[in-house]
């Protein structure tokens, strides 16, 4: 929109996905510091430790064909907004109003963040009512929440238009063992981003988180039991994100341990939201941030020498595990480009924007095509439906 109504503003053959890009990144910082501290670790080290293991989270290094799901610093901050609520660091009507406006942005961006960022904003309204505060409160604030939604959805044209796709368990589920296999340096199991199915099911920790998790599990057991009872809205909204990600055809590896229908009254939330991998997002973010505030915890009350080394070492690893993707970014970039800009210089000068139909297409085949209009439209500066 800036574009077309301040064309002087840009510079010729300008395009925004490498500023898209950037944003994603140091927004992911952004979040991750405010999560830490919400979370109450407040140090210079454990900054600079979730800092690094947030921008180095393999499932956003496999993402850079989709950018707008890139943006994980909503997922962030939306966990954010729930603990600065529940800790009462912020006072409870500023994280509402700040979880609408977060839900809003989601929808622009992805509408597969909504899931997300309105799930854990119901989760802080429950949570809020069982402890603190009256039903009547949460239930204004769930009004407010779904007139603007509404509203910016209109406007967005999201109603009025059918988004059921089939898929969902059959090509696109999360199988149980993608948290610890992602075809990674240090963990080649055999599934990478190359694969379609596996790629959308993609749900990685790394090798340095994995190496983490069993000191956190070890040395916060106890505690761990006792999560449902002090977050007890959002246990239930990650379980019921964690049941829709491994649906209705449960795998582990190539076995598959659970198949069954699914109610017809279902396929308008499956059809809408087929790719059921990416649901599990949430539950990895809280998996790698609760280890890490588990050991920083640890090494405040004993042996802080050796916890610093651990999460240093399992930092290390964690970036030297995921540079196999930065590499192929790397060799993709850096490769010529096939697409003659001046043969199509006579036909573009003679147009103002391109129209694809349909205008993405999720079925099997070549899709570089898409890629290549792609190109054309940012070359010489042409709108693209």
């Amino acid at each position: 929109t800036l574009m077309t109504w301040f064309p002087s503003w840009f510079p010729e053959h300008f395009h925004y996905f490498g500023i898209w890009v950037g944003l994603v990144f140091v927004s992911q910082a952004v979040a991750a510091t405010l999560l830490m501290r919400a979370l109450g670790a407040k140090s210079v080290f454990a900054l600079v430790v979730s800092v690094g293991f947030a921008l180095t989270w393999p499932v956003i290094h496999v993402r850079y064909s989709h950018a707008a799901l890139m943006m994980h610093s909503l997922i962030l901050l939306a966990l954010a907004l729930y603990f600065l609520g529940q800790h009462k660091l912020w006072r409870s009507t500023y994280v509402a109003a700040a979880f609408i406006v977060l839900n809003l942005v989601a929808l622009t961006v992805h509408p597969y963040f909504l899931p997300f960022t309105a799930g854990l904003f119901v989760a802080f309204l429950v949570d809020q009512s069982w402890k603190s505060e009256s039903w009547a409160t949460q239930l204004w604030r769930l009004l407010a929440f779904a007139v603007a939604l509404g509203g910016v959805g209109w406007m967005l044209g999201y109603f009025g238009h059918n988004t059921f796709r089939p898929g969902y368990g059959d090509h696109f589920a999360m199988n149980l063992a993608a948290p610890f296999c992602g075809g990674s340096r240090y963990i080649p199991c055999g599934v990478g981003p190359a694969d379609i199915v596996n790629f959308e099911g993609f749900n990685y920790l790394g090798a340095g988180l994995l190496l983490l998790l069993p000191f956190a599990l070890v040395s916060n057991r106890r505690q761990l039991l006792s999560l449902p009872k002090r977050y007890p809205a959002l246990s239930l909204v990650l379980l019921g994100l964690f049941l829709y990600a491994i649906t209705n055809q449960i795998r582990f590896g190539q076995a598959q341990w659970i198949a069954f229908e699914l109610p017809g009254w279902l396929h308008w939330l499956t059809g809408t939201y087929r790719v059921a991998g990416r649901i599990f997002w949430a539950i990895g973010y809280v998996i790698l941030f609760g280890t890490l505030v588990v050991l920083l915890n640890v090494g405040r009350s004993r042996r802080s020498w050796a916890v610093v080394v651990l999460l240093l070492t399992a930092l290390v690893v964690q970036f030297k595990d995921v540079k196999p993707w930065l590499d192929h970014i790397k060799t993709e970039a850096a490769k010529p480009s096939t697409l003659n800009y001046t043969d199509w210089a006579p036909v573009m000068n003679q147009v103002d924007k391109l129209v694809i139909y349909p205008t993405f297409d999720c079925g099997p085949g070549d899709l570089q095509y898409y890629t290549w209009i792609m190109q054309l439209a940012g070359h010489y500066g042409k709108l693209l439906n």
